[in-house]
């Protein structure tokens, strides 16, 4: 039957026993009519309890079902957004080494640059010795000519003075010759007498005629010495002139490799950054996807606190009513759930009285205690894979262990009208000493 249908049948059986209490004559099984009201009672409690059993259910369902959809999603954008971002990484590591590359390739042609760049300084220091021994050739060729000359022109005035001399001589021997002539007209010799004066003449024009050829070879040796040191002039022109190309050449090599070289330590500084900031949005998006993993992972806590929930209401709702069938729900346990975790290398002592202890600063009750772990009882749900701190209190000082909860479920039936939940502590780095006093102490 329904709910409602339920109900309808409970106010009937109140009804009429609300007439048979006013008028016991009329019907006189009292006692038949308090069983059919209290069976009708239990029905629609019953019945309600699975309504609100089931509505739970699916809600819980529901919750955990959009959770999980929603972290599934967000987790897989997240997984999109990274491999988006690990392909830009890559071709951002792949745009540097293509970059580092071509650096070293413009490093290569700087250095090939720098090697002509020397080549041409050597040749411009070879081009200033040659200008500088062409310069020692011209000064010395300069030193020779103005010597030359002086020699030129002592020998010019030696010659005429000897031409002057000789004219004079010749003049004075011609005189005596004719006076010897008209003296000695009458000698037979004058004959003999006049072709040794010709004869001297003649040596005298001879040696003339000498004296000119080599005034006349001064004069060309002088006229080439002139045109040495003319043609000299023009080399060392010649060499300044390819020096200043070649220290043009020098600089333009020197300005293109410091512009090429500045162009690269530009990119490679836009490239740095560039990958820089890829890394830190890399960096973001894990981050992001540990919190939504996170999410997750307490979305799916939240459903087994809900399954837990549900079997536990069923569990109460079939120990109220012995009679109500017991299909679906699991047996009710004082034991802890399955534990999933690493095997337990220490063994629970059970505590032989109540002991009060703070679970994240809520008041609970210490149920076992080992040096690894323990189980406690708390009014609040627990979430699974959760760090949490507990304190035992132990004298006037408090023993306090961190670990983590590693299982949790909720307790059948109420207590102090409020829900409690058992759970499992795994420790983390516990004082082992004051743990071993503790169970000492208040084991059972």
């Amino acid at each position: 039957m329904t709910l409602d249908a339920l109900r309808s049948t409970l106010d009937a059986r109140l009804t009429a026993l609300e007439k048979a209490l006013a008028d016991p004559r009329h019907h006189p099984s009292l006692e038949h009519l308090i069983l059919d009201l209290a069976r009708a009672a239990t029905e629609e409690a019953d019945a309600a309890a699975r309504e609100a059993a089931s509505e739970a259910q699916r809600q819980g369902q529901s919750l955990a079902a959009s959770a999980k959809s929603e972290g599934q999603a967000a987790l897989e954008a997240e997984k999109a957004a990274a491999g988006s971002l690990r392909d830009k990484l890559q071709q951002a590591l792949t745009t540097i080494e293509t970059l580092k590359k071509d650096t070293s390739a413009r490093d290569g042609d700087a250095a090939g640059l720098r090697s002509e760049v020397e080549k041409a300084r050597s040749e411009i220091e070879k081009a200033h010795s040659e200008l500088e021994k062409v310069r020692a050739e011209l000064q010395a060729a300069r030193k020779t000519i103005k010597v030359k000359e002086q020699e030129l022109a002592e020998a010019g005035k030696a010659l005429a003075q000897q031409q002057a001399a000789r004219k004079d001589d010749h003049a004075a021997r011609v005189a005596e010759q004719a006076k010897r002539e008209a003296a000695d007209s009458s000698r037979a010799g004058d004959h003999r007498h006049l072709e040794e004066l010709q004869g001297v003449l003649q040596a005298e024009r001879a040696t003339a005629q000498a004296l000119d050829r080599e005034l006349r070879n001064a004069r060309q040796a002088a006229e080439r010495e002139l045109a040495a040191r003319v043609q000299a002039e023009a080399r060392a022109e010649e060499a300044v002139s390819a020096q200043r190309a070649l220290q043009q050449q020098l600089d333009a090599a020197r300005s293109d490799a410091d512009e090429h070289s500045g162009k690269s330590r530009n990119v490679e500084v836009e490239l740095e950054k560039s990958l820089k900031s890829t890394q830190r949005t890399l960096a973001e998006t894990m981050e992001t996807l540990t919190q939504t993993q996170e999410q997750l992972t307490a979305a799916e806590a939240r459903w087994e606190v809900a399954e837990q929930e549900l079997v536990a209401m069923r569990q109460s709702f079939a120990e109220s009513d012995p009679s109500m069938p017991a299909a679906g729900a699991p047996p009710a346990s004082s034991e802890e759930p399955a534990y999933k975790g690493p095997a337990r290398s220490a063994k629970r002592i059970p505590m032989r009285e109540q002991v009060e202890v703070q679970i994240d600063g809520i008041s609970g009750t210490l149920v076992d205690l080992s040096l690894t772990g323990a189980q406690i009882l708390i009014p609040i749900a627990l979430k699974p894979n959760r760090s949490t701190k507990l304190a035992i209190p132990c004298g006037e000082e408090a023993i306090t262990c961190k670990g983590k909860i590693m299982w949790s479920r909720l307790e059948p039936g109420m207590r102090d009208g409020r829900l409690w939940y058992r759970g499992g502590i795994l420790f983390n780095s516990p004082d082992a000493t004051a743990l071993q006093a503790f169970m000492i102490e208040h084991a059972e």
